[in-house]
């Protein structure tokens, strides 16, 4: 019996010995704590900086997918992605980028598989590089585009909608996002 209890004790004894953990703060406490050493500061800013871009990166597509967007990688041609409309969900496909001016024109085709009408589209395009973590973050935000366009886009068909984008160069447009809006819908009269 005497030997459970002191096998007992150790266990309890063990788990209450301290842990090596790593907190948000490790490397501030152990730059305090050392001596003042450059290379190693330097070392552990180019770390946090990686770390932030991370963070402010994630944070952005978390945004991004909270809203109705739909992303496009131009490597990826003829990938379709749904979006919401009043009338129900659209599809949308990107079906040509070229070069124009100081960016380029993007091509997507809308399909509207629903009964309803869709007059004109409003929205947000948005274009940036591949996440690269090695990257600052100043280099990996995306820019952003307000556009109008007041193309019927008929029930049960596909149209194009074309968007131009500037300045970019092939490696800023690596994604699109589109983020449509559609605030009228028509629907066919009944026969009388």
């Amino acid at each position: 019996m005497r030997g459970v209890t002191v096998l007992f004790l150790m266990v309890i004894l063990a788990g209450c010995q301290p842990t090596k953990e790593t907190s948000p703060a490790a490397p501030i406490a152990a730059a305090a704590s050392s001596q003042f050493n450059p290379e190693s500061l330097q070392k552990q800013i180019a770390s946090l900086e990686k770390r932030i871009g991370t963070l402010e990166f994630d944070k952005t597509m978390r945004e991004f997918q909270n809203t109705n967007v739909a992303w496009f990688d131009p490597q990826d041609p003829k990938a379709y992605s749904p979006v919401k409309s009043p009338a129900g969900p659209v599809l949308l496909v990107l079906e040509n980028m070229e070069p124009y001016l100081d960016g380029f024109k993007i091509t997507f085709r809308l399909g509207n598989p629903t009964s309803a009408g869709l007059n004109g589209v409003k929205g947000k395009i948005s274009w940036g590089p591949v996440f690269d973590p090695n990257k600052p973050a100043e280099d990996l935000q995306p820019h952003t585009k307000q556009f109008d366009d007041p193309t019927v886009f008929p029930a049960g068909a596909w149209t194009n909608l074309t968007i131009s984008i500037g300045p970019a160069t092939a490696a800023q447009a690596r994604q699109i996002g589109v983020t449509p809006v559609f605030d009228q819908v028509t629907l066919r009269r009944p026969a009388q």
